[in-house]
């Protein structure tokens, strides 16, 4: 697999990565895999800034955008993957509205953006790339987490669907048959991470 495309690098490695992303995604996605890549490899170049900033340089990340009822069943997946990268940092990316649930996670930091806006989305997808993380683990799979993957730069992208932008994944097609939490199970199997029993679990702050 092609190492991460900098920003810095000729503007024809750029589209042809670009043109590359945009054959192997859903028809849907083409048009704007194409031009949010070129709109944003012209930003990099610029070497503009956003506001979002590291104070620390993870090397895991886990989107969990919303909506809270699927947060809250994902709380004991997000639990397995930071148990299985104990003595990594880890962070997740969420929206503004949830960052409050994720506070008291030990172990993890949180940044957050708004969930809708094409220029908070441009802002986290700068504030990716500057990460530098090793691995991403997609627990959202909407077509702007997928967006964000594809122009991540992160080698390891797991994800719920067997195709681009995901180099990590179960092997069978999602199709909405099941129930999703069993599908995050199959998500994090095929990342080399056993899933675990079955149950519920939520991150209780301890009082002081």
């Amino acid at each position: 697999q092609p190492a991460p495309v900098s920003g810095a690098r000729p503007l024809v490695d750029q589209w042809r990565r670009g043109v590359a992303a945009a054959e192997c995604a859903p028809c849907l996605l083409r048009i704007l895999l194409v031009v949010f890549f070129l709109v944003g490899t012209a930003a990099a170049a610029r070497g503009t800034a956003g506001r979002y900033t590291h104070t620390t340089m993870p090397g895991i990340l886990i989107f969990k955008f919303g909506a809270l009822g699927d947060i809250l069943m994902a709380a004991p997946i997000v639990r397995r993957i930071a148990e299985s990268h104990a003595g990594e940092s880890i962070c997740v990316l969420t929206s503004d509205e949830h960052r409050d649930f994720f506070a008291g996670w030990p172990g993890i930091s949180i940044q957050s953006f708004p969930r809708r806006g094409a220029g908070a989305m441009w802002r986290a997808l700068r504030w990716i790339r500057r990460g530098r993380f090793r691995r991403i683990y997609d627990l959202q799979s909407s077509d702007r987490s997928a967006l964000l993957c594809a122009f991540s730069g992160v080698r390891e992208r797991v994800g719920n669907h067997p195709r681009f932008p995901y180099s990590i994944h179960p092997s069978a097609p999602w199709r909405g048959v099941g129930h999703i939490f069993d599908r995050w199970r199959e998500v994090l199997a095929s990342a080399g991470i056993d899933p675990g029993p079955v149950a519920a679990w939520l991150p209780i702050a301890t009082a002081e």
